[in-house]
């Protein structure tokens, strides 16, 4: 009895030190140290148990009003943790899809390539300045700035002392951001599928040319030897050069694809979260409306420049092979029209990205996002007025 009664009142004084210190003591062989690490001290750190108080403070209504800006952070997160991958991906790929380079082609192909890429260069310019303008809409103050970004809130409340410094940083870091935000989603993979399309039509130009010193000319038939074999060598070299093409420019798009998805997903929930939060408060937004408006466009220039791109590459795989189709085979002898078959076979199956088995990454997939999109932004506008009724 007297020694339960020592026991008991150990524990008691162990529990009230355990009170006092804030620290949860446990009697734990040495080999236990780590478990007990990960298992209850872990949650005794500074950090997490003020991410702890944080989320039993957490209600609906901060959800909503701090929304964007989470959306946002996971979305630049989830942009700077890929960029290596998808980096390291393009750049290795483009070292074997680069069999031809821009001096080696006609003026025809020279002229679509500088358009293609005019149209790339003014596509990144202006996702560039519109991230621009993004971060500084959010680094000119406001009034109620508390109210939108939760890294103001949390700085107030539980380390006012570092205010000034951390607002600095965190102005400056939303460039950053901004350019992370604009830049690794899709210029990677638009400068790819560039490279990919300039590939793709020096291959239609080489298949255009395979009877090119032969047209025209009477003395085509099975027994001309010379003709053949040069159809011969010509069709071996496109038909390696488009194994290669489609090889690895299929690798490197299924190796991307999941990263696109994941932009994809990221840009649709930012976008969502806007709209939501902007039909949602109360209060008014005349002074956000720059934030808002420069934010929903960033998402849609991501979401519409990888779509695009996507249509780009599918629209001149159809080029080959509406190519290879007009090509004048039945000249050619049982071998080369053996091999022409092979290459026909190969153009059938289109080069694209695939987000399943039966969605693609082209302009139809983005034209039903921004379709559904919009369809959401007009319930939730109906439902903000039959509220304000």
């Amino acid at each position: 009895m007297t020694l339960a009664l020592a026991v008991a009142n150990n524990v008691h004084s162990l529990a009230a030190q355990s009170r006092n210190t804030n620290i949860l003591i446990f009697t734990v062989d040495d080999h236990l140290k780590l478990c007990h690490f990960f298992s209850v001290g872990i949650f005794q750190l500074k950090i997490v148990r003020l991410l702890l108080g944080l989320s039993k403070r957490f209600e609906l209504d901060y959800f909503v009003q701090y929304g964007p800006m989470y959306f946002i952070s996971v979305y630049t997160f989830v942009c700077i943790i890929t960029q290596s991958y998808v980096t390291s991906i393009i750049t290795r790929y483009l070292h074997h899809t680069k069999i031809w380079t821009i001096e080696n082609a006609p003026k025809e192909i020279i002229e679509q390539v500088k358009k293609i890429g005019l149209y790339v260069t003014l596509y990144m310019a202006t996702a560039v300045c519109m991230a621009l303008l993004v971060a500084a809409s959010f680094t000119v103050p406001t009034e109620r700035d508390n109210e939108f970004l939760y890294p103001y809130k949390l700085c107030e409340k539980y380390f006012p002392w570092f205010k000034t410094m951390f607002m600095f940083l965190f102005k400056f870091g939303l460039f950053v951001m901004a350019y992370a935000s604009a830049s690794i989603p899709a210029f990677g993979i638009v400068y790819f599928y560039a490279e990919l399309v300039l590939q793709k039509y020096m291959l239609i130009y080489s298949i255009e040319k395979i009877n090119a010193n032969y047209q025209k000319r009477v003395y085509i038939s099975l027994d001309n030897k010379q003709y053949h074999v040069a159809v011969s060598q010509k069709l071996k070299i496109v038909i390696k050069n488009h194994i290669i093409l489609n090889k690895y420019g299929r690798q490197a798009l299924e190796e991307c694809q999941m990263f696109v998805f994941l932009f994809q997903i990221s840009g649709i929930v930012t976008m969502a979260g806007v709209v939501v939060f902007y039909f949602t408060f109360s209060g008014s937004l005349t002074d956000q409306y720059l934030r808002i408006i420069a934010l929903m466009l960033l998402s849609f220039l991501t979401v519409i420049g990888l779509a695009v791109s996507g249509q780009t590459i599918e629209d001149i795989s159809e080029e080959l092979t509406d190519a290879l189709v007009k090509v004048e085979w039945y000249h050619w002898n049982e071998i080369n029209k053996m091999k022409y078959l092979i290459l026909l076979t190969n153009a059938s199956k289109v080069l694209a990205m695939k987000f399943s088995e039966n969605i693609l990454l082209n302009l139809g997939l983005g034209l039903q996002i921004a379709k559904a999109f919009f369809t959401a932004v007009s319930i939730m506008y109906r439902l903000r007025l039959s509220r304000d009724v």
